[in-house]
């Protein structure tokens, strides 16, 4: 019987990790290469990137091959999935995991009025439209080869009202959200599931950002009174990602502590 992520008894399958050098998509390459996948190691850090790649691979388990790719460029995308078939058979699990946080220099927050029409565009085509490009070149595949997974990384500002959150931030994640649960309609009867994942605060570069006031009022709300692990959200990626989630679609995790319990 396999373990819930256990991917070594079977062909190594291929996961797709945007985001990947960061502290969050870093976690969840290691966590996804541990439990056996080939790992597509992409990020707009070429170099990190390649770190990570090398990381990896000293460990001789299975593949892991660094992509430097800026996601707001459309014809990039493109070639990256050209360059991703070159180098492996085909996409069994994509995590869509990239995002950026856009804040004043001292990291509070853009109110609705400042926020930009070029900070709008920028936020939406990171978190939503590479996304979205993603999805539509690999679910096919996933559809016809009857497996795959989809993981969107959304968050609790997507879900509720964050005030240390952006109109644009939670209107991107929302959005995953709301794609995400499409894609899992679609699919069907297919084997591919698609599903969101949504972080609370989580230690990274990408919190780190916001001023101490905004992390203290952040805390208030946090029932388990700490910030999460990256380690924390790769985990349930790696549910998500694994044979043991096949009943799982078109749902949204909670990973916050307890700081969003839905209805």
């Amino acid at each position: 019987m396999l373990s819930m992520i256990d991917n070594k008894t079977l062909s190594p399958r291929t996961a797709i990790v945007t985001g990947a050098a960061g502290a969050l998509g870093s976690a969840i390459a290691r966590h996804l290469h541990d439990a056996g996948f080939h790992i597509a190691i992409v990020d707009r850090d070429g170099d990190r990137a390649h770190a990570l790649a090398d990381e990896l691979a000293i460990e001789s388990r299975p593949n892991a091959r660094a992509y430097a790719l800026d996601l707001v460029d459309r014809a990039a995308i493109a070639s990256f999935v050209d360059d991703f078939h070159a180098d492996f058979e085909s996409c069994d699990v994509l995590v869509n995991n990239a995002g950026i946080n856009l804040a004043h220099p001292d990291g509070s927050k853009f109110p609705l009025e400042e926020v930009t029409d070029e900070g709008w565009d920028l936020m939406l085509s990171i978190s939503l439209t590479a996304p979205f490009l993603l999805c539509r070149a690999f679910a096919p595949e996933m559809k016809a080869k009857g497996w795959g997974r989809i993981v969107n990384i959304a968050s609790r500002a997507g879900r509720t009202y964050v005030p240390a959150s952006n109109v644009h931030y939670s209107a991107a994640k929302a959005g995953i959200i709301g794609m995400t649960r499409m894609i899992a309609g679609e699919a069907e009867a297919t084997g591919l599931t698609a599903n969101c994942v949504a972080p609370g605060r989580v230690d990274s570069a990408l919190s780190s950002t916001n001023s101490a006031a905004i992390v203290a009022e952040s805390m208030k709300s946090i029932p388990m009174a700490r910030s999460g692990q990256a380690s924390e959200i790769a985990t349930v990626v790696g549910f998500l990602a694994s044979d043991a989630s096949s009943y799982v679609t078109g749902a949204t995790i909670d990973v916050n502590g307890g700081s969003f319990m839905a209805s």
